[in-house]
């Protein structure tokens, strides 16, 4: 086994794979809210299950709720994360930008060895990518806030109604791991 598993033309495009596998379903999971309600109360950690007439359900950190909507005076849905979003995204156009920069620059490299070589460029682009892409993330995050104070019923009900939709969007694009009995 000469140069080890790194000499494999296909692992760096294997290794490519699965980060990218890896960052696009951390990216799926649902983002939480905070309710700010009409009376200063505040709930956090919220998730939005259903609406029914005028009443939202859902779950947050003290447990279940069902509030009417006209008692809800914002919904602020928090973005969490936002460090190891950009770090995963720079990892992985590091690691491809390191491949490809290496491999302009150098050409002298011997065939027997060139696994490892394109190793080393990956991980030194992704070390790069990760550090300035977790900065980058750190300084973009904030909030989505849905001012509901206000408004009109029938204008609150239609932003959680398209929120509650979008939720869903999103659950039905995160990936499924369906857990298979061994026979």
């Amino acid at each position: 086994m000469n140069g080890g598993i790194m000499s494999n033309p296909s692992m760096p495009y294997i290794l490519i794979s699965v980060l990218l596998s890896s960052f696009s379903a951390s990216s799926a999971q649902a983002k939480p809210w905070q309710l700010i309600l009409c009376s200063g109360d505040t709930l956090t950690a919220c998730r939005l299950d259903s609406l029914h007439d005028d009443v939202l359900s859902g779950t947050c950190n003290i447990g279940t709720f069902s509030l009417p909507v006209d008692s809800i005076a914002a919904l602020v849905q928090q973005k969490e994360g936002s460090f190891s979003k950009g770090a995963g995204t720079g990892s992985l156009v590091g690691a491809v930008a390191g491949v490809i920069i290496g491999g302009v620059i150098d050409h002298n490299s011997p065939l027997s060895e060139m696994g490892v070589v394109l190793f080393g460029r990956m991980f030194v682009g992704a070390l790069a990518g990760l550090f300035v892409g977790g900065i980058i993330g750190t300084s973009s995050s904030g909030n989505e806030t849905y001012e509901l104070k206000g408004e009109t019923l029938v204008v609150k009900l239609q932003i959680i109604e398209r929120l509650l939709a979008q939720r869903e969007d999103a659950e039905d694009e995160a990936p499924r791991f369906e857990q298979t009995s061994a026979k």
